[in-house]
């Protein structure tokens, strides 16, 4: 019984430690399984540090068989580098510390690959059994990182030693990071501009719109956007920049900072403000010149019609002529300049003055009511100047703006009218030495009268649809009653010939316009009118004469009177030569534009030509 017994009670132990020895097995298997196809490499690992049991991933990732590995340590397939640090990992693992560290590889074909170790030590109480190792390929992450770092290496370069100013600023305007080349534009050290924002340290003038900017910007209507603004530096000094800014945004489309490039653009800003000045200030005064002048009629024309009313006045000087000739250009130069600081001052107190050219002035300003005399009067003082041989005055024209000109050059027609106007009446004894030099011219040659009055006619009406200023158009039709003055002087032979001149009487002839201009230099009045006739023989190739003058080198009225000559000898005819039809004559000037006439003022003639015949029902 107790044999049964025993053998009964006997059985039971073995029938459990079968089934925990099935329990075992299974869940043995179960590991193998996991372990085999973990999606990394896991091997494990004696206390020592060699490889005990390896996964199919460890073996793929490394190149080895199984087989192979198993007979190595982890420090035999470490980078040779990395083995002294790796000494400590064990018994750092006992201490629960670096239980994850990253190290190279050997692979079995001599590549190296970069792992994450993720180490686990198991013990049997104090006993350390074997480590568990989990082993990631990072290869790919740590290459990222390197470029990664690569990259912002380049970047930090590239911002610090940028030629021109690099900042990130923040969407309120906040410096957050600046370069050397920053802080030398703003004259600010690195530590104080991180202080502050760029609406800081911004002209006041200039900073509406950079701000508008910005705003826009984080709105979303604009990505980039650039300018030119002053900074204001810490001593005051002020300093122009090109501003390009660009916005950078998050995965998520937020505004995160700005990108600034700031380029020192103050000596180009200087370079030109003065082209600037140049362009719109006379040289030698000062003062504003004629674009300047019409850019500020158009802005005081555009003004509404409750503004205060503007006052145009034109001078021309009185007497300069004889003090430039007999003191001298440095010395008129002087008085001129003399001459435009008074005109200046007494034109401040309501507007401004300018200087047209030669001795020619302007003054551009608004008076109040009752004061309109007052203000002329004062500025025609300012152009006086008397002494010992000499006075300069000055004669003006005015006009009332917009109720007498709505445009700018309507504004100076009107007033320089009015100026030549008040300068013939008060020099009305200059008509009288042209007058007997046209009775004389008249008397030699009455012919000669006829034809060069036909040509001032139409030089006149040339002149005109040329647009010439009133004083010009003037200077022009006397030039052109006078033009052949130098005949005078030429033996009747020559100037009656039948036929075409020898090379002898074409060389006296050609003598009749430095002939003309002396006769004309006699009278100061007609100084400027015998310069004209000097040049009407010049041709705008430049194979003149006397002087050989090309081009816009011709004076302008001496270029209009040579075509209205021409046009008027064939025309009507000469001793040796039959008078041409209109179309012919057109014709020949339209063949010597360019080479002989101006062609603008060929062009001219011809609509003047073809209205007159239009007007008269005759075909060209």
């Amino acid at each position: 019984m107790r044999l049964r017994a025993g053998a009964r009670g006997s059985s039971r132990p073995r029938e459990r430690d079968g089934h925990d020895e099935r329990l075992l097995v299974a869940g043995f298997d179960h590991f193998r399984v996991v372990f085999e196809n973990a999606p990394i490499g896991v091997a494990l690992l004696t206390p020592d540090g060699r490889f005990a049991l390896v996964n199919r991933a460890l073996t793929e990732l490394l190149g080895f068989a199984p087989d192979e590995l198993t007979r190595l340590a982890l420090t035999e397939v470490m980078h040779p580098d990395d083995v002294a640090a790796h000494g400590k990992v064990t018994a750092n693992l006992a201490y629960g510390w670096e239980r994850t560290v990253e190290r190279r590889l050997v692979r079995a074909d001599g590549t190296t690959v970069w792992v994450a170790l993720t180490n686990e030590l198991v013990r049997d109480g104090e006993i350390p059994l074997y480590v568990v190792a989990h082993v990631e390929d990072i290869t790919q992450r740590r290459e990222t990182e390197r470029a990664l770092r690569e990259a912002e290496e380049r970047f930090r370069r590239a911002f610090e030693d940028s030629p021109i100013g690099m900042a990130l600023v923040a969407t309120d305007g906040q410096f957050l990071r600046v370069n050397r080349t920053l802080c030398e534009i703003t004259g600010f050290a690195d530590a104080e501009l991180l202080e502050r924002t760029f609406q800081d340290i911004t002209h006041p003038e200039d900073l509406a719109e950079d701000v508008d900017q910005v705003e826009r910007a984080v709105n979303g209507e604009i990505r980039t956007y650039g300018m030119e603004k002053r900074y204001v530096r810490p001593d005051g000094e002020i300093v122009w920049v090109r501003l390009s800014v660009t916005l950078v945004r998050d995965d998520d489309g937020s505004p995160l900072y700005f990108v600034s490039e700031v380029e020192d653009v103050g000596e180009r800003k200087r370079s030109q403000l003065e082209l600037q000045r140049l362009a719109n200030f006379d040289p030698l005064t000062g003062l504003g010149n004629r674009r300047k002048l019409t850019a500020d009629l158009e802005e005081a024309l555009a003004l509404p019609e409750t503004a205060v009313p503007h006052m145009l006045i034109i001078f021309d000087l009185n007497g300069f002529k004889h003090y430039n000739d007999t003191f001298g250009h440095p010395a008129g130069d002087a008085l001129l300049a003399r001459l435009a600081t008074q005109l200046a001052e007494a034109a401040a107190t309501h507007g401004e003055a300018y200087r047209l050219g030669g001795d020619e002035f302007c003054v551009l300003g608004a008076p109040p009511p009752g004061e309109a005399e007052s203000y002329v009067s004062a500025t025609v003082t300012a152009l006086e100047e008397e002494g010992a041989g000499f006075a300069v005055s000055a004669s003006f024209g005015a006009a009332i703006l917009p109720e007498e000109a709505q445009t700018a050059s309507a504004a100076l027609t009107v007033a320089d009218r009015r100026l030549y106007a008040q300068k013939h009446l008060a020099q009305a004894e200059r008509g009288r030495p042209h007058d007997v030099l046209l009775l004389a011219l008249r008397e030699r040659e009455p012919t000669l009268g006829d034809h060069c009055a036909s040509v001032a006619e139409l030089a006149t009406a040339v002149g005109e649809r040329l647009a010439l200023p009133e004083s010009e158009l003037d200077e022009l039709r006397r030039a052109a009653e006078l033009h052949d003055i130098g005949k005078l002087a030429m033996p009747d032979a020559v100037l009656r010939k039948q036929g075409p001149l020898t090379q002898g009487e074409w060389s006296l002839m050609r003598s009749h316009t430095l002939i003309g201009e002396r006769i004309l230099a006699s009278s100061p009045a007609l100084g400027p009118v015998g310069s004209i006739v000097r040049s009407t023989h010049e041709r705008w190739d430049g194979s003149g004469y006397p002087d050989g003058l090309a081009g816009e080198a011709i004076p302008r009225s001496a270029r209009i009177i040579a075509v209205c000559d021409a046009y008027t000898a064939m025309a009507s005819g000469r001793p040796y030569q039959l008078a041409r039809s209109t179309r012919s004559a057109l014709d020949e000037l339209r063949s010597g534009g360019g080479t002989q006439f101006d062609p603008e003022v060929v062009a001219a003639l011809c609509d003047e030509v073809r209205s007159r015949d239009d007007r008269a029902g005759v075909s060209a």
